[in-house]
């Protein structure tokens, strides 16, 4: 009618650009609102793992203003001129005529690009749910390969209160003494390394004499590895031998944490305070199968090629124990090799405590006790973490990048499937408004609300189809990729890839049923004469 009276066509789309142009500030404004009060909760998430305070502003500058206007300007040519264009281009009088226009389109274009849209919807939506509940499986399994339960952590360094070797030694002594006659304790112990921590050493770990494992002569271009933060550790083989995690370690270290010698022993007492003595080490199946395959390695020597001295001096393998993971990313037990603390004294060191009883209370009690004996012991020793293993574990940058993916995934899988739901349910209703004219004719001759319920609900239940079974794809892969960061997630578990379905299903298909619902209520005669 516009274009019938006169207005010209450049006008009539610079009109709908400018609607689009509204709508699209309009989103980027309150884009701008939700992503200050998304990056105070994610600020909020991250502070308690820092050791230092930091303050963060949030609000957004000219260049993130400037930003959202150009992706406001962008979304709108993006999506709006195409159909701006068409519009502008309608023939005038093919238009004009009652009802010819809808019915063609109506009976041509029942799966056009509208409907591809809707179902690249569904389909992301799909995709997104299944990684946020493959990264929600993944934190829920987040276990080291021991238990978790009854075990308490305390961080110590005398090193900061002015402690040489000599009194730092003296003082992991009276603290091991005194945490070790608490009552309800039934191992306590020292280490370098807590698993599931954002600090990992490694070390190149050879077998004396095996020219295979570059035992010949030692590199001094090697030596050891210091991580922070949550990538896999990532040992492995190489010319310069195996690559392990390292912990300097008390006696009862795997009694404290579950931990099963399968063959030799654990260190002793001597070994534990001592820098005399044979120098001796333990390792880990992994490191075991890598170094010694099909031999034992109990009475094995083998070294760390290093610059230092005191690493290229032979350790005699004496326990022999059961692979864990030492990173939240780690799909298998990875190598392993623990030296005594008297060998190698380490100031800042994490005393390990099994409790008895697990619980909240017992694990409070014997938190509290301990930190009564250091203060008893010297008042100076700072006191960096006394902590449960589990929530030392919740508190890692490693769990939190799992949570924080599955949170973002599930906000981004939510609003696609609130996209889609606001799809599915817009083009039903559309298509519906569009073909009011015809549902009067089918129910003039004779069709029932049932029969009318059934012909919308039809095509829905398609349009839903097609998503899903694209998604069903985007799903899969996204699974593979997720199964490939986070260990025990299968590619395809199965309670995922039902659920995640199902309640995209149920949603798309309420959408389906109230534009269905509503075109049962047409009135046969108003539907007539309405166009």
């Amino acid at each position: 009618m516009r274009l019938a009276i006169g207005a010209n066509r450049s006008r009539v789309v610079r009109q709908l650009l400018t609607e689009g142009l509204v709508l699209s500030l309009a989103g980027g404004a309150a884009g701008l609102v939700l992503t200050f009060w998304a990056l105070r909760l994610l600020w909020a998430s991250i502070d308690p793992m820092l050791p230092l305070l930091l303050v963060v502003d949030a609000r957004p500058d000219i260049r993130v203003l400037a930003a959202a206007f150009g992706f406001a300007m962008l979304s709108t040519l993006a999506f709006g001129l195409g159909p701006a264009w068409r519009l502008a281009r309608t023939d005038v009088v093919t238009e004009l005529k009652e009802g010819e226009r809808a019915g063609a389109e109506g009976r041509a274009r029942r799966f056009g690009f509208r409907q591809l849209l809707v179902v690249g919807q569904i389909a992301l939506s799909l995709a997104l749910l299944t990684a946020a509940g493959l990264f929600a499986r993944g934190a829920s399994r987040a276990e080291p390969g021991f238990s978790l339960d009854g075990s308490v952590l305390v961080s110590l360094d005398p090193s900061l209160a002015g402690f040489d070797e000599a009194r730092g030694r003296e003082l992991y002594r009276r603290v091991l003494e005194r945490t070790r006659a608490l009552p309800g304790v039934e191992a306590a112990s020292l280490a370098s390394v807590v698993p599931f921590g954002d600090f990992t050493e490694e070390r190149r770990v050879r077998k004396v004499g095996d020219a295979a494992s570059g035992g010949g002569q030692p590199d001094d271009t090697e030596g050891t590895t210091v991580n922070y933060g949550s990538g896999p550790s990532g040992p492995g083989d190489d010319r310069g031998g195996v690559s392990a995690s390292f912990y300097v370690i008390g006696r009862d270290y795997f009694q404290a944490l579950g931990i099963p010698i399968l063959r030799g022993r654990g260190f002793t007492e001597a070994e534990e305070l001592s820098a005399s003595g044979p120098r001796v080490a333990i390792i880990d199946e992994p490191l075991a199968k890598r170094l010694f395959p099909g031999g034992t390695p109990l009475g094995q020597l083998v070294y760390f090629p290093g610059r230092d001295e005191p690493d290229k001096r032979p350790l005699e393998i004496v326990g022999l124990v059961r692979g864990t993971r030492h990173n939240l990313f780690d799909r298998d037990p990875v190598p392993h090799v623990f030296v005594p603390f008297g060998q190698r004294y380490r100031a800042s060191m994490t005393l390990h405590l099994r409790k008895a009883r697990s619980g909240a209370e017992a694990e409070a009690a014997t938190l509290q006790g301990v930190r009564r004996e250091i203060r008893a012991l010297d008042e100076r020793v700072p006191i960096f973490a006394v902590t449960t293993m589990r929530d030392f574990r919740d508190r890692s940058m490693s769990s939190w990048l799992v949570r924080a993916s599955a949170n973002l995934f599930a906000v981004f899988g939510g609003l696609a499937m609130f996209l889609s739901v606001v799809g599915v349910y817009g083009v039903r209703a559309y298509l519906v408004s569009r073909r009011s004219r015809e549902i009067g004719i089918r129910m003039a001759l004779g069709a029932d609300a049932r029969a009318v319920m059934w012909l919308v609900l039809r095509e829905g239940l398609v349009l839903v189809a097609v998503g899903l079974g694209s998604g069903f794809v985007l799903a899969a892969l996204t699974g593979l990729a997720v199964a490939r960061l986070v260990y025990e997630v299968g590619a395809f578990d199965p309670l995922i890839f039902t659920l995640a379905p199902l309640l995209l299903a149920l949603a798309t298909l309420l959408a389906c049923y109230v534009p269905a619902r509503r075109a049962t209520r047409v009135a046969p005669v108003v539907a007539l004469r309405a166009e």
